[in-house]
This record gives structure tokens, sequence and C-alpha cells, in this order.
């Protein structure tokens, strides 16, 4: 079996090599954002990891074993719940990312 390395840590952080985007039919109105006079509205419906977890079961697992680093953005705790149990992941796998969970304005940014 050949293992691809999709990203990996560096001193700095971690470097993308690649990702896949992935459209889930019928789920168009479970993340909306809106433009409102102060800035931003943005819905994420409590359906979203349950949806995520279904998709992945079905979308991903065939390329699962081919990556060896897993860096999912934390948008929140019950989401990558659904990413770790829809790809059957080693509970370990996204440890990184449970690190940024509840923060991701912190884990997106560069740090210094």
């Amino acid at each position: 079996m050949v293992r691809r390395r999709v990203c990996y840590c560096a001193r700095a952080g971690i470097s993308l090599d690649g990702f896949k985007a992935v459209i889930v039919p019928e789920t168009k109105g479970l993340i909306t954002w809106k433009i409102r006079g102060l800035g931003f509205d943005m819905l994420l419906s409590g359906q979203v990891p349950a949806e995520l977890g279904r998709a992945l079961q079905g979308e991903l697992m065939a390329e699962r074993d081919g990556i060896d680093l897993w860096a999912v953005h934390p948008g929140g705790r019950s989401v990558l719940d659904a990413v770790e149990k829809g790809l059957e992941l080693p509970a370990d796998a996204l440890a990184a990312s449970r690190r940024g969970a509840g923060r991701a304005s912190e884990t997106c940014r560069r740090r210094r």
C-alpha cells in the first residue's frame, strides 16, 4: 500500500499538500451566512454533525487509509466526533484539531 501525505507538521505549523471538497446533497440550509448591518449572522444547524458523519462514511472511506495526518477545522466537539466516527479514525487522530475546538479563529491564524 502506498501512503500519501496530504499535510505535514512543520515547526511553524501544518503545511497542506492537498485537499478534497465534497458537496453533500440536500444540506444547503444547514450552514448559512447573512450579511447584516453590523456584520455577519451565521447559522450552524444541530443537524450538521450527523449529516457530516453520514457523508464521510460513503465519500471518503476509500481514501482514508492513504492519509496519515488529519487537520480538521475545529467546528466544535460534536463536528470532530462526527468526523472521527464517520471515518472510523483512531481516538488520537484528531488530537491537534481537538486542542483548537471552540477557538476556530485562533487555530486558523498564523501563530508567532
